[in-house]
């Protein structure tokens, strides 16, 4: 029934969905008024979904559900969250290559004004998100004097909340946590990586209290 909709232009966006009346649906082809009346409540039954399934139901090429939950697990919990991200903190992410989250996040700013449109129209909403595994396929080292948290609770709250904590520069760390700019052999290898971004202390809490 969705194809013939968006053919004869009678709907161009998913929010024109939720404008469709049963006369609407009975114009097409073996359409009666009963599964077209079915076809509605279907539609406004669902009330909230989550940002995995709410992104993945705009189509974007080759990012589905499953692949835009890494994202979420990942901490990027809220559609401006990965609106206002960058490709590199994206590919970051577990199962995610280069390519796959510059099409994920230019979909997504493409898209940004029909999921704006369709979140107005107040008949859907996005769950709450999840804090539970927030840096889930993230790394982090700490080095240097920390001021607020000790070192073993910052790796424990890494941990807990889905990432891994390192001991050292490895090649494929994700973020090195550090108050100091002095060129320390982590600090300098650190900056040579181009998949390593280097945050404070402060970022850091910011980033798990976000």
């Amino acid at each position: 029934m969705l194809k013939p909709l968006f053919k004869t232009g009678k709907v161009r966006k998913i929010a024109d969905l939720y404008k469709l009346k049963i006369e609407d649906l009975v114009l097409f082809d073996g359409v009666k008024e009963t599964s077209a009346k079915k076809a509605l409540d279907n539609l406004n039954a669902v009330k909230e979904v989550s940002l995995a399934k709410f992104i993945g139901g705009f189509a974007i090429e080759n990012i589905g559900e499953d692949l835009t939950q890494r994202i979420v697990d990942a901490g990027f919990n809220t559609l401006d969250k990965i609106k206002n991200t960058s490709i590199h903190q994206l590919s970051q992410v577990e199962g995610f290559a280069r390519k796959t989250a510059q099409q994920l996040l230019e979909g997504v700013i493409k898209l940004y004004p029909h999921m704006e449109e369709l979140l107005n129209t107040n008949k859907i909403k996005i769950q709450e998100k999840s804090q539970g595994k927030k840096l889930k396929g993230l790394s982090f080292c700490f080095t240097g004097k920390l001021n607020t948290i000790k070192r073993a609770a910052a790796e424990k709250l890494v941990k807990d909340l889905g990432g891994q904590p390192k001991s050292s520069v490895v090649s494929n760390l994700t973020y090195l946590v550090t108050n100091s700019t002095d060129p320390s052999a982590k600090f300098l290898k650190a900056q040579n990586q181009d998949n390593t971004q280097i945050i404070t202390e402060e970022e850091f809490i910011k980033m798990v209290k976000s």
